[in-house]
């Protein structure tokens, strides 16, 4: 069976308030948005989990912003 068969594509459409994060971009020792977002989908195995160094980054990811 093809791997493929069960792969759902999902985009979404994010808005936050900032104050609590260090920007959107991940960074190695800081909160963000993007890293928070993309630990949550991980931990419901939405995503991969990543090596620990380069985090989960799932292909085809895209960040756009306005």
């Amino acid at each position: 069976m093809d791997p493929r068969a069960d792969r759902v594509t999902r985009a979404f459409r994010v808005a936050y308030d900032g104050r609590e994060y260090a920007g959107f971009q991940r960074q190695p020792h800081a909160r963000t948005v993007e890293g928070t977002l993309l630990r949550a989908l991980a931990d419901h195995g939405l995503i991969d989990r990543g090596d620990g160094a380069t985090h989960a980054v799932p292909p085809g990811y895209a960040a756009a912003g306005r």
